[in-house]
């Protein structure tokens, strides 16, 4: 990757995919450091936001990571996953003054199926039991379609924890050791 860098300096598809590579190795000031110059290659990538966003989330920089999924939305919410991304900043660092905004924001999305949330970081937003419920169907479907889209079968005992903090499975389809 680094000579294509070196060849093509401003292609953010190369400053992208070592962002991501950099963040599964745990090394998250390169990704960040690597997400920030896609940005700046590509301004509109929304990948490198939710990224940057979600790592910042993972580093406890909550303010930040608050600011990179509401960048990330502005445009348009282009993944369902952004508003959870914006109820967790807000769940984590106790951000008060967005936390009714969110609320509503989150409750509507769970009931019209507009953004896949976790049912944890739905928690401390609602308790309305048919809400929760509802809330972990549309993420058990949605994780089970993503299942079939990657996999091409809805096997759920290959589905492995996600590293998000956004968004991890809630169920196995095996038992726990005894």
């Amino acid at each position: 990757m680094s000579g294509l860098l070196r060849i093509a300096p401003g292609y953010d598809e190369a400053w992208f995919r070592r962002g991501s590579a950099c963040g599964s190795m745990e090394r998250h000031d390169e990704a960040l450091a690597s997400y920030g110059k896609a940005l700046e290659c590509n301004p509109g990538r929304f990948g490198a936001v939710f990224n940057s966003a979600t790592i910042l989330l993972k580093l406890e920089r909550y303010g930040e990571a608050f600011a990179a999924f509401e960048a990330a939305a502005r445009p348009r919410a282009r993944s369902s996953y952004v508003l959870g991304g914006l109820a967790s900043a807000v769940r984590v660092a106790a951000i008060s003054r967005r936390w009714q905004d969110i609320q509503a924001l989150v409750g509507r999305a769970v009931r019209d199926k507009s953004a896949v949330i976790a049912p944890l970081v739905l928690l401390p937003f609602s308790d309305d039991g048919a809400l929760r419920r509802r809330c972990s169907e549309n993420f058990v479907a949605d994780r089970i379609a993503s299942q079939i889209r990657r996999f091409g079968t809805a096997d759920t005992t290959s589905m492995t924890a996600s590293r998000s903090p956004i968004c991890r499975p809630i169920f196995t389809s095996t038992p726990p050791p005894s």
